[in-house]
This record gives structure tokens, C-alpha cells and sequence, in this order.
């Protein structure tokens, strides 16, 4: 027991003669645990983009390969026939047809009640979305209010998500289900359900979901456009 009370004075002795280099190594390991720390985080949260989905490991994106004189471009976007064309040709897969996000004017009400939000997210696609990004993984239910029949068959009906709900009609909202929303001061949208807010681990962000067959109603080149 002396020996290590004598090793122990001896120990703090030289941390005292050697302030300043203890003080350097000091922060030089806090530093590298730290930076280990963010890095075990970071690489976490990237992994776990879109996990979040009952069937997460069965859903592939389908991205486009561009060949360019400086190399290939990988892009998220595809032309918007492939999705028919892949339903066409292969019978055992499951495809779901999106186009956006984007930004778009939705306004609700009218006269001096109306209220104009530019929305960052606004996500046109067809009723299979929902079935295969269903947050499952997340223990909410997705619907708040409605159901996915009543939106897959209007053709104008719109998803609005909890905090979009709320910036239009306030946190007291009641039933919403064929309340009308307006498209860019244009085209009348029918609200078809409330639904959770998405994670924000996601490629995939929107604050509302249009009907993909009102998007190629009204982008007739656009949807059929194979290149």
C-alpha cells in the first residue's frame, strides 16, 4: 500500500511539473473520442435512411445512368413511362410511380378567408406509394383521417401531412375529408386523408401527395415522355 500511495504522489507530481503537455494530451484524447463518437452517429443516421418501412429491404430505387464526356451520372429520376413498362414486362415486381417533390401554391378557402402556403414538398403518386412506404417501422399508424381507397379513386384527391394540416386550419382541425384545396390558384383538389408527418431519415420528403393520374392528366408530354 505505501509503494502505490508513493507512486500515486509521484503520478501527480509530474502532472503538475507538466501542466501543459498533460493539458494537450488531454484535450487531444476528448478530441479523437469525440470525433469518434460523430462519426459512429453520423454513419448511424445514414444507414438508417428509409429503414423505417415494413419491407425496407425489398424496395429498390430505379435510377437513371447518364454517360457524359466528363464520366456517368447516377440520377433519382427516371423517364415517367418506365414504371407501366416495368409492370408490363415483369409480372413478380411491384412498381410505384412518383414525380416531385416540388414547389407548388396550394391555397384553401376563399375570398378574405383564403390562406396561400408555397409548399416546399409537394409529391404527386399513385395509390402503391403509401403501400410501400408505410413507416410501419416506426410503431404510428400512418392514417390520421381517411383511408387509401378514398384517395386512389379521385383522381384530384390530396394527402396532407399532420404539419400541413395544421399550418392550414390550426392544431383544433376537425374532419377534413373533401375539404378543397387549390392547386396554384388553378385546379381544385379534393383532401382525401390526414397522414403522419414522414421521418426525416428519408429520401423521399413531402408535406402533401397528389394523385399521380391528376399529374398526367394535366402534364400530357411529361408522363409519356420516354426520354
Amino acid at each position: 500500500m505505501p509503494m502505490k500511495r508513493l507512486h500515486v504522489n509521484r503520478m501527480l507530481r509530474n502532472i503538475r511539473k507538466h501542466a501543459f503537455f498533460t493539458l494537450i494530451n488531454f484535450l487531444g484524447l476528448t478530441l479523437a473520442l469525440l470525433i469518434a463518437v460523430l462519426t459512429v452517429t453520423f454513419v448511424s443516421y445514414e444507414r438508417s435512411f428509409d429503414t423505417f418501412h415494413s419491407d425496407s429491404e425489398s424496395i429498390y430505387r430505379v435510377v437513371q445512368e447518364n454517360h457524359t464526356a466528363n464520366g456517368i451520372d447516377y440520377w433519382s429520376t427516371t423517364a415517367y413511362p418506365l414504371a407501366n413498362a416495368l409492370r408490363n414486362d415483369y409480372f413478380d415486381i411491384e412498381v410505384t410511380q412518383t414525380a416531385g417533390p416540388a414547389q407548388r401554391l396550394l391555397s384553401s378557402g376563399s375570398g378574405e378567408s383564403k390562406k396561400d402556403l408555397q409548399v416546399n414538398h409537394v409529391l404527386f403518386a399513385d395509390s402503391l406509394f403509401l403501400d410501400f412506404f408505410d413507416q410501419a417501422k416506426l410503431g404510428s399508424d400512418l392514417w390520421i383521417q381517411g383511408e387509401l381507397s378514398l384517395f386512389s379513386r379521385q383522381k384530384n384527391a390530396v394527402l396532407l401531412t399532420e404539419d400541413l394540416a395544421e399550418r392550414f386550419f390550426g392544431k383544433s382541425y376537425g374532419s377534413l375529408l373533401g375539404e378543397e384545396i387549390q392547386l396554384n390558384n388553378n385546379s381544385v383538389l379534393s383532401v382525401a386523408g390526414v397522414i403522419t408527418n414522414p421521418s426525416k431519415n428519408t429520401n423521399i420528403n413531402f408535406e402533401a401527395i397528389i394523385n399521380y393520374p391528376f399529374f398526367q392528366e394535366n402534364n400530357p408530354y411529361t408522363s409519356s415522355n420516354r426520354s
